[in-house]
């Protein structure tokens, strides 16, 4: 047959490239014969779906000749086009025994729908895994016959994949959960019944039954705690909230006592699409160990605290009855000089005990003055004061110490003679003990020296021995109580640790501050004060802080 001479009929037309195939189609060489003799439903069918943009086709007679739509054609990959007017069972052999029931059942007059159904199809080449919603509708000939079937489908391979990813993506979400280390749980409902309780709750809470019950029916024990009304607050109110180490009593073991942990928290509300709240979401962590351990802590804190409060009082005390026996041998000593008539060992005891019981009345009052450090006692006389005078006092009162170690002493004034204002003999303190503690910690025939100078609106005040230095790790601890430099055998004139810490709080008073550097052990050691320069003579008190 010429495809020429094939009539062009009106329910052929349009239909887009399929139409146009059909239209030009030899149909000697299909079941179906020429569309002049095909029965007016057929006709009717063919000229509905391919002016459908739905992907649809009619297989009809008893070979089931198929005929599409261009929307069909993506379905069928490359067995368009040649599956135009071909049998149904030759297009798709590879799924025929998964469709033939359903389409038996169709010619049988009863329609059939599958959604989402699964299939191994060989269109493109190749073997592909695809999915399909599809129903199968008998269609009546003129005598009321089923001449044939009609199909619309859709292929929802992508829809399919997406929803079977989505839950995979929740599967392995709700093992993150279940295994996740913190607690974590999710209620349903004004009832706060358990969907998801983790593994890190379980072990919270000491069961793992909860899921599916009401809060009150799986914790009674919260009952007068508070938590009920948290939740059922942020049910009602869609406000979350936020708990932070809140105690919490729980029945950890079956039939066991009341055991108290400490929580913090969230209570997410949770929404669906409409706005309305479905839920809590409940995420936290256990913080008993941390809470119990800062408590444990702070009590040591406390007793550490009231211990040091002790430790004060009993320097005072210490300090106030060791000086009561010292002015009576002191003053025997004196006498004994006096009756010795040139006996010169007496003389030589005498100033023994002499120099002896004025070192030990220097300690007790730096015990003392710590223990009034300690209370807050400190209280400076504020005047202007010649730095130089301050200077010739520390010096004369250092000087015995300086000579009995045969050391040498240099003083210089770098820039003049400045002025400063502060407690007189409290700065004198100062610089004695500075001295004093080059004296200590240098060697016989060392040397001292003892520089003045300014810098901007401060007085510098640098004193720098060629002693044994100061390790890198003690500098940060010089100025702390009780704290030394290792001791050595030749040091006859040792110490209590407490000078600098007094030094360092007398020149913070008068509004300075105190470094030291050292190079190391062997290398000597530099105390530098920088206190504010005098700008006006002024007489106040400074009470402690």
């Amino acid at each position: 047959m010429n495809t020429s001479s094939v009539p062009i009929f009106t329910f052929l037309a349009d239909g887009g490239e399929t139409g146009a195939l059909m239209r030009a189609h030899n149909w000697s060489l299909s079941p179906l014969g020429s569309p002049e003799n095909w029965p007016q439903s057929l006709r009717s069918m063919v000229g509905m779906l391919l002016n459908s943009k739905f992907p649809m086709f009619i297989a009809w007679g008893e070979d089931l000749a198929m005929l599409y739509n261009d929307a069909y054609i993506e379905i069928l990959g490359s067995k368009h086009p040649s599956a135009v007017g071909a049998r149904l069972e030759d297009i798709w052999g590879e799924v025929w025994v998964d469709v033939r029931p359903n389409i038996e059942q169709a010619m049988r007059g009863q329609a059939v729908y599958g959604e989402n159904l699964p299939f191994t199809v060989h269109r493109n080449g190749y073997n592909e895994e695809v999915w399909f919603t599809f129903s199968y509708s008998p269609v009546r000939d003129e005598s009321g016959q089923v001449g044939g079937m009609f199909c619309a489908v859709m292929e929802t391979t992508e829809q399919v994949l997406a929803q079977q990813h989505r839950a995979d993506e929740i599967t392995r979400l709700q093992r993150l959960f279940q295994h996740a280390p913190g607690i974590i749980a999710v209620l349903r409902g004004p009832e706060h019944i358990f969907d998801i309780a983790n593994d890190g709750y379980c072990r919270f809470i000491g069961r793992n039954d909860s899921v599916g019950k009401p809060v009150r029916q799986a914790l009674p024990e919260l009952e007068g705690q508070g938590f009920y009304e948290l939740l059922d607050q942020v049910y009602t109110t869609g406000r979350p909230y936020f708990g932070n180490e809140l105690p919490i009593m729980l029945q950890r073991e079956p039939n066991g006592k009341l055991e108290q942990r400490f929580v913090s928290f969230i209570y997410q509300p949770t929404f669906d699409h409409r706005g309305d709240i479905t839920g809590i979401f409940v995420e936290g962590n256990d913080v008993t160990e941390s809470v119990t351990t800062l408590r444990a802590l702070q009590a040591s804190e406390r007793e550490l605290v009231s211990a040091s409060h002790r430790k004060d009082e009993f320097l005072a005390m210490l300090a106030h009855e060791l000086r009561n026996p010292l002015a009576p041998i002191a003053t025997a000593a004196d006498m004994l000089k006096m009756l010795a008539h040139g006996d010169h060992k007496v003389v030589k005891a005498a100033e023994v005990i002499a120099r002896q019981s004025r070192h030990l009345t220097a300690l007790i009052d730096d015990l003392l003055d710590v223990s009034r450090v300690t209370k807050g006692l400190v209280e400076l006389k504020m005047e202007v004061v010649d730095l130089a005078a301050i200077v010739t006092s520390a010096i004369e009162q250092a000087r015995p110490l300086i000579q009995f170690k045969h050391q040498s002493l240099a003083v210089r004034y770098e820039r003049g003679h400045p002025a400063v204002t502060g407690d007189r003999n409290r700065l004198v303190q100062v610089i004695v003990n500075l001295l004093n503690n080059a004296t200590k910690y240098t060697q016989e025939g060392g040397s001292i020296v003892l520089t003045v100078d300014t810098a901007g609106s401060r007085v510098i005040i640098d004193v720098q021995d060629n002693g044994i230095g100061i390790s890198p790790e003690l500098q940060p601890q010089v100025f702390d109580l009780f704290t030394q430099a290792t001791r050595t055998p030749d040091r006859s004139q040792g110490g209590l640790g407490i000078g600098l810490a007094l030094v360092k709080t007398i020149v913070k008073l008068h509004g300075g501050e105190i470094t030291v550097s050292s190079d190391g052990v062997g290398t000597g050691s530099r105390f530098r004060i920088a206190l504010p320069i005098s700008g006006a003579n002024q007489v106040s008190t400074v009470k402690p802080c």
